[in-house]
Formats: structure tokens, C-alpha cells, sequence
């Protein structure tokens, strides 16, 4: 097979692993098609064991409920990125707080803080799920290994009731009292989406989807704050260089090209910063971009593209910390923008 990815080995699927194009997409495409065909099997079971007493305030989890409503009900979660986690934590009387920290598979969400108050309907099907007995007797994973991706309910109940710690990684097929609990957290979680605190979006645009090779390719970066409070981050010109906290990274597949047949040559990398930066509208204060509510901040950058020519599909990662007014820190993690496409042309004949 020369000439083909297999070629390369081991070295380059380690470096691929964690990014968005190769490992990292077959990995979690596989790992939320299990999900949802788990939760599908959960809500058959749900609708096949509806009728008198089955609701959520009867049954076996009925003793449980009340608990189950005054505990403290926390959800961490990696599968979209497992170094930028999510977590989401509501407190007895529905009062949530959630941080994401990465919108990878998703480009369309902010990452950042959100609070707000979930639901009532929502809390107490949640409390039902997690009072039941399928819950209390589902398995849980005893550990991880490194960069395992996993999901984590934990019950923080008063005292003296003990409370749970349920933990699914990529051993563990998930228990469908597991599936059905984070069906709702993930509803809780659309909800608090309409209610940020400190949060930042991100649209890639290419003015130009054709370059020649060799020459510098326009890409626009537009930045959107969500929520009440202002964000500070590096100045663009310190993105990348120990002066910063922010870095930013292009990456570039070949989309022409079956996968089966991809290179090492096939997949690119450019860091985006000051050796590219052409303008910031408005300008950064100094060494600090600001970003006030509702904010808006458009960078554009002209990196050099030396390409062999062909389609390329593109995505920013920008992996990032975020501090407030008073420089302390808000939230960081990882956002990622939606992919475009790039075609490189080949260099006129002379």
C-alpha cells in the first residue's frame, strides 16, 4: 500500500488522534451513534411501560423522589473534547450553572458560562430517573485510562443519604437508566444555552474560495460575545507566542480525495497570529482584545498558502482563555469553527 495513509504507521495516527478530520471524528461519530441508538432502546422501554403508575411520581423510584429533588445533581462530560470538558451542575431548587468548553461537533454553539434556572417538568423527571432503581443499580465505571473520553452523573444527596457517582467511558456500554438521566441533561442544556453569562461564538469566512499556490489566502475571523458580562483575551499579535493565551490553528484537509488514499502530504497546519494578521476592527487596547456585551470583533489574516493543488476542507480551532474586566479568569477552552471549503489552484505555466 505505498503511497497510502497506511504507509506512514503508527506516527502519523498519533499525531492525527486528536484532530478534528481523522481519529477524533470516527471516534466520536461511533461513540454518539451507540448513544443515541441507546437512547432510542430507553424511550421504547419508556413507552412500552407507560400507564397507571407509571409516571414519575410512582413506581420504585417514588420513595427516592423527594431525595432525588433536594440533592445536587452534577454532569461532566469529554466527548466532544476530552482536554476542554462540559459541566453542568443544578442545585436543589432548579438553579443551573453550565460551562462548556468546547463546541467541537457542534459549531454553531458558544463555549463560555451560562446561568439560569432549568425548567421545572425537566428537574422532576430528572430526580424520577435518578431516584429509581435503575439508576442506583446501573454500573459504573471503576477508571479511566489517559485521554479516554467520558460522561459522569454524580447525586450529591443531604446527609445522611448517600449520594451516586456514575461514571461511562469508552469501556462501558452505557446503561440505559445512564442514557435516559442524560437525555434530559442534554434538553437542560439547550435551555441554558438562551441564557449566557460570559460566552464567545466564532464564523470563519473565506471572501475568496479559490487561491493560487504560493500566494497569501484572505481569511476573515469574526468573534460574537453572548451574555452579560464583558471578555478579555490576548491581543491577536501575541496569539501563539508565550506572550499570549490564545492560539490559533488552521487546519486543512484534502476533501478531493477518498480517505483510504490521504498522505501525510494531504493535511496541513498553519498558525494564525501576528506573522499573518493584516487588521482588527475595532483594534485591541493595547496587548488586550475587549469584547463588551454583544460585542463584535472582526480579525483578518493573509497566511501564505503553499499547497499542492486541490479542494481543501478548512477549520479553525482556537483554543483559548477568557478573563473578565477585572482579569480574572472567566472560562477557557477550545472553539471551533464550522468548516469551509478551499480550492488551491495550480501556479500559472510560464
Amino acid at each position: 500500500m505505498g503511497g497510502t495513509l497506511s504507509r506512514f504507521g503508527v506516527r502519523f495516527w498519533f499525531r492525527c488522534w486528536r484532530r478534528p478530520f481523522t481519529r477524533r471524528a470516527w471516534r466520536t461519530g461511533l461513540l454518539r451513534a451507540a448513544f443515541l441508538l441507546l437512547l432510542a432502546l430507553s424511550a421504547c422501554a419508556a413507552s412500552s411501560g407507560s400507564g397507571p403508575g407509571a409516571g414519575p411520581g410512582s413506581g420504585p423510584g417514588a420513595d427516592n423522589l423527594d431525595a432525588s429533588m433536594q440533592a445536587t445533581v452534577s454532569y461532566t462530560s469529554t466527548l466532544a473534547d476530552d482536554r476542554h470538558d462540559h459541566r453542568l451542575v443544578i442545585a436543589p431548587d432548579g438553579q443551573a450553572r453550565l460551562r462548556l468548553g468546547s463546541n467541537r461537533g457542534q459549531p454553531t454553539r458558544p463555549i463560555g458560562r451560562f446561568v439560569g434556572s432549568v425548567p421545572a417538568p425537566l428537574h422532576q423527571r430528572l430526580a424520577a430517573i435518578l431516584g429509581g432503581a435503575a439508576f442506583a443499580a446501573a454500573p459504573s465505571q471503576p477508571s479511566l485510562v489517559p485521554d479516554e473520553s467520558y460522561r459522569r452523573i454524580q447525586v450529591s444527596a443531604p446527609d445522611p443519604s448517600p449520594g451516586l457517582n456514575k461514571l461511562v467511558g469508552e469501556q462501558l456500554a452505557t446503561p440505559l437508566a445512564f442514557a435516559e438521566a442524560e437525555q434530559v441533561l442534554e434538553r437542560m442544556i439547550e435551555q441554558l444555552l438562551t441564557q449566557p453569562e460570559a460566552a464567545l461564538a466564532m464564523n470563519l469566512v473565506l471572501p475568496r474560495s479559490e487561491v493560487q499556490a504560493g500566494e497569501r489566502a484572505l481569511l476573515e475571523l469574526h468573534l460574537i460575545q453572548r451574555g452579560g458580562r464583558a471578555i478579555r483575551l490576548s491581543a491577536p499579535d501575541r496569539w501563539g507566542t508565550g506572550q499570549g493565551q490564545v492560539v490559533a490553528e488552521l487546519t486543512a484537509l484534502r476533501a478531493d480525495r477518498p480517505v483510504a488514499e490521504l498522505t501525510f502530504a494531504d493535511q496541513h497546519f498553519l498558525q494564525l497570529g501576528a506573522d499573518n494578521l493584516t487588521s482588527s476592527e475595532p483594534p485591541p487596547a493595547g496587548p488586550t482584545l475587549q469584547l463588551g456585551s454583544g460585542g463584535r470583533v472582526q480579525l483578518r489574516f493573509q497566511p501564505v498558502i503553499d499547497w499542492a493543488p486541490g479542494t481543501y476542507r478548512i477549520e479553525l480551532a482556537l483554543t483559548l482563555q477568557a478573563r473578565g474586566e477585572d482579569d480574572a479568569p472567566l472560562f477557557d477552552g477550545v472553539l471551533v469553527s464550522a468548516p469551509v471549503q478551499l480550492t488551491v489552484l495550480a501556479p500559472p505555466s510560464p
